[in-house]
């Protein structure tokens, strides 16, 4: 086995247990997707082929502990993964911000409307909760943007800039 995906799966597995188990914990931290955000970081940055494993190993790892129905959270990906990379290949043209948020926003919403059809949820103060977690994930995605547009010349910030007459 390649030395580089090892330590890959074990980042990703502590990322995903930092995230179970201390994140999870923190007053509102049930808000924070930071696997997901992760996931749809990989997507841009490495292509559609090499995130298909992190998004299926983190939906077996989601199946392993939700002790609900197993399966769901690896289809759930898998749909999440194909939405994305639609949304990146044919509407979106660059790597800005904006399109990291975008595509966070569609990842995290669909995730949680895949949740509360499947597990009957309450459906009372779901968009109030919704644009909480939107806020928190875009927090996340700003603060990964940046550190690695500053690590790496693969991002770069984009502004829309008024062109001078």
């Amino acid at each position: 086995m390649n030395f580089k995906l090892v330590l890959g799966i074990l980042a990703f597995v502590s990322l995903f247990a930092l995230q179970l188990s201390f994140i999870k914990a923190l007053p509102n931290g049930s808000y924070f997707y930071l696997s997901l955000v992760v996931l749809v970081f990989i997507v841009v940055l490495f292509g559609l082929e090499k995130a298909l494993f992190w998004f299926l190993l983190n939906g077996f790892l989601l199946d392993l502990f939700a002790f609900k129905y197993f399966g769901f959270y690896t289809l759930l990906f898998v749909i999440i993964l194909g939405v994305v990379y639609f949304l990146l290949s044919s509407v979106l043209t660059n790597r800005s911000l904006y399109a990291f948020l975008l595509l966070v926003a569609t990842a995290v919403i669909l995730y949680d409307v895949a949740n509360y059809l499947v597990f009957s949820l309450s459906w009372h103060g779901f968009f109030s909760q919704e644009l909480k977690r939107l806020l928190a994930n875009f927090a996340i995605t700003i603060i990964i943007f940046y550190s690695i547009s500053l690590l790496s010349y693969r991002l770069r910030p984009v502004f829309l800039v008024r062109g001078k007459n």
